[in-house]
């Protein structure tokens, strides 16, 4: 609605009750998911845009992973989701069903180093990039000059289509400049040989 006044009237961590309250009443399966990423948002001029603050926000959103064999599911769009209002009003719960996941087998996993410089050497995969807030899906690896890195940890990427088998993979995260603006940036490569 447009004629909201912008402000959470109460703080992230009660919005996380709601949440559990939420999962618990439609027995959903909330123990495989991560820690929230929690970002805030509201409408500017019929378009809905991220701000920095919950003073700012008129919506705050909860984005969950799923976790598989204590490794985050990667997926390019939050497989889990829920947004409210700044009335305190649910107004989007949406999720991506796992299905069964059973392991299969165990494999060595290629150290860190490895996979970054298999990665330096152009053989990873542009998964996501971030440009003036919003995430997009990114299906080609595109050449930048120079990326950031930030952040690397072993997951399981989930692609759009889904795999009849889950391979982890090294997720790199970072930021890379792009039109003089720093754009976060998330590229993957495999973990096994």
């Amino acid at each position: 609605p447009a004629n909201q006044t912008a402000g959470l009237r109460i703080n992230v961590e009660e919005y996380q009750d709601q949440i559990q309250d939420l999962f618990s009443s439609l027995a959903f399966p909330s123990s495989s998911l991560s820690e929230p990423s929690v970002t805030f948002s509201k409408l500017d001029n019929d378009q809905i845009i991220r701000v920095k603050s919950p003073q700012e926000a008129t919506y705050v959103n909860f984005q969950y992973n799923y976790m598989l064999s204590d490794k985050i599911l990667f997926i390019s769009t939050s497989p889990v989701s829920v947004t409210f209002d700044n009335q305190e009003r649910l107004i989007n719960f949406t999720y991506r069903s796992l299905g069964e996941t059973n392991l299969l087998s165990e494999y060595p996993i290629i150290k860190p180093e490895k996979a970054l410089q298999l990665l330096q050497n152009g053989e990873g995969a542009l998964i996501q990039a971030e440009e003036k807030g919003e995430t997009s899906a990114i299906s080609s690896l595109e050449k930048l000059d120079t990326v950031n890195l930030r952040r690397a940890y072993l997951a399981y990427y989930l692609p759009p289509k889904t795999p009849e088998l889950l391979q982890p993979v090294w997720i790199f995260e970072g930021e890379t400049i792009v039109a003089g603006e720093n754009v976060p940036v998330t590229y993957a490569f495999p973990a096994i040989d």
